[in-house]
């Protein structure tokens, strides 16, 4: 049967790729001890769910008629979808330029749309530039079909191996990304640079200054900028307190200057520098921030450059481009990257979901409400958890905008907490000097992800080395006995924990995480 597949997929079906999702969600999984399995792994938000239920509910039955039925309307999306997410954009990402319908394009979810996306500015061959960790996701999406390489970036300020949790993303991304694209065969084939704004798994924003500085770098090589901003609207909001988007700046928050997220859409250049802005496209869509991922509706942002001229498509898309221009039905004043975007994708979109559900979400009354009602419910589900990693002495990193934590749970491991006892080595970040570092290894944290965690407890959490935090210098890093203060592989042992779960559900995950550790409860 291999023989039947394509030479682009063939290497990746040979390979074991664990998704990210499960087959259900709360009830019904299995483990191997038959207790029901609680999914804190998947970054689904179940926050809103039964608000957005009954909203859905109601233009359901105020408003499906038979021409649902019917394939959609427009191009690029609804018509009314487009308005409507563009006044969207304009609301809650603060963009420079006013984002006008023509610069939206409607995807089946977000995925699909960096697929298409790197289809159409990309050839076979050509290279990605993308920050590191990432989202194991990026693997197939950018790649699949596109048969591009990536090329990751371990910048030193996202690196937790080397940068302490607090001070994560907020260094510059130039030297590592002049060091990887000089390091290629051909720079002239690195086309894109992908950046995932809010960080996937760190949940914290880059600063405006990285962004802007990172596409300037863009722009003198003429490479396209992509910001996944699938995350852009869960910034964590204190209860009472309401925030517009943008001016989180003027706000506190866990004792801290609570950092706003700033949208590629956002960041300002001064007049003498419009020739270092570069092509910039944004992604987003309802699944995580409106809790509805099983209606796969992406969003696609263009932000053209202020200079005239086309936008750099792929070879291939080029000449779709052009045909759409005369074939396409009704087709709008669209550059030719959102032209073909239209192409790859408009034939996918549901039309209920689409033209009725999410048209009727976005031109809500009530849709402000759900945004702070999300914020909220998602800070007090986080200092929940939070409480309880503080209390069980595990370093975390403090999140700013996502439905989830990334926390060195591997600390709290039976073994190194008998050895930390004994005054042996130290898991503190803060620690200078004195004792010498636990060894936690990759070992110990797929012990702990899938003996413990997932066999025992029935608790399925997204363990850190799958985000690609491994880098070559760790392969040397061997399993030790802490007792004897082994090296410490820092990037080792971190899990990310899914928190927009419904209250009962992440409490009783916490007990079990508290109870096969032998932490309290």
């Amino acid at each position: 049967m291999a023989s039947q597949l394509s030479s682009r997929v063939r290497a990746i079906a040979s390979e074991a790729i664990e998704s990210d999702c499960t087959p259900a969600s709360f009830i019904g999984v299995q483990a191997l001890n038959n207790v029901t399995t609680l999914n804190l792994r998947t970054a689904e938000n179940w926050l809103v769910r039964e608000e957005l239920t009954l909203l859905y509910r109601e233009l359901v039955q105020e408003h499906l008629d038979p021409s649902y039925l019917s394939y959609g309307s427009g191009f690029g999306g609804d018509p009314g979808l487009l308005d409507a997410t563009a006044a969207l954009v304009n609301t809650y990402f603060n963009p420079v330029q006013t984002v006008d319908p023509d610069d939206v394009v409607i995807t089946t979810g977000a995925s699909l749309c960096l697929d298409a996306l790197t289809f159409s500015i990309c050839d076979e061959g050509d290279e990605v530039l993308i920050t590191a960790p990432y989202w194991t996701g990026f693997d197939q999406h950018l790649v699949l079909r596109t048969g591009v390489k990536l090329l990751p970036i371990h910048a030193p300020s996202a690196d937790i191996g080397l940068t302490r949790p607090e001070d994560l993303l907020k260094g510059s991304l130039v030297p590592d990304l002049t060091a990887a694209y000089e390091s290629s065969a051909d720079p002239s084939r690195v086309k894109a640079l992908v950046v995932t704004n809010p960080h996937n798994p760190y949940g914290r924003f880059y600063p405006e200054s990285v962004i802007r500085e990172a596409m300037q770098w863009c722009a003198e090589r003429d490479i396209h900028y992509v910001s996944d901003e699938v995350y852009a609207l869960s910034q964590l909001t204190d209860p009472g307190v309401h925030l517009s988007h943008g001016a989180a700046d003027s706000q506190k928050q866990h004792g801290h200057r609570a950092v706003p997220f700033v949208s590629a859409l956002s960041v300002r250049f001064g007049s003498d520098d419009e020739a270092k802005v570069p092509e910039i496209s944004v992604v987003w869509g309802t699944s995580k921030d409106l809790g509805s991922s099983g209606f796969r509706v992406g969003i696609y942002v263009h932000r053209q450059p202020p200079r005239s001229g086309p936008s750099r498509v792929s070879r291939k898309a080029a000449s779709g481009a052009a045909a759409s221009a005369t074939s396409a039905p009704n087709p709008r004043d669209r550059s030719p990257l959102t032209t073909t975007l239209s192409n790859l994708t408009t034939s996918h979109l549901p039309t209920l979901t689409t033209s009725l559900l999410t048209k009727g979400l976005f031109t809500s009354a009530s849709l402000p409400h759900l945004f702070q009602l999300n914020r909220t419910r998602l800070h007090e589900h986080y200092v929940l958890l939070r409480g309880y990693l503080q209390k069980w002495g595990v370093p975390y990193v403090e999140v700013q905008g996502a439905p989830f934590v990334l926390t060195r749970l591997a600390c709290a491991l039976p073994r190194v907490r008998r050895a930390k006892a004994r005054g042996i080595g130290n898991t503190d970040w803060s620690a200078e000097g004195g004792a010498e570092p636990l060894g936690l290894t990759w070992e110990d944290e797929e012990y702990l992800v899938q003996t413990l965690l997932r066999d025992r407890a029935g608790v399925l959490v997204a363990p850190g080395r799958q985000y690609h935090m491994e880098r070559e210098t760790d392969s040397g890093v061997s399993s030790g006995d802490a007792s004897h203060g082994a090296p410490d592989n820092k990037r080792a042992g971190w899990v990310r924990i899914t928190f927009a779960v419904p209250l009962p559900v992440l409490k009783d995950g916490i007990a079990r995480i508290a109870a096969v550790l032998g932490l309290e409860g």
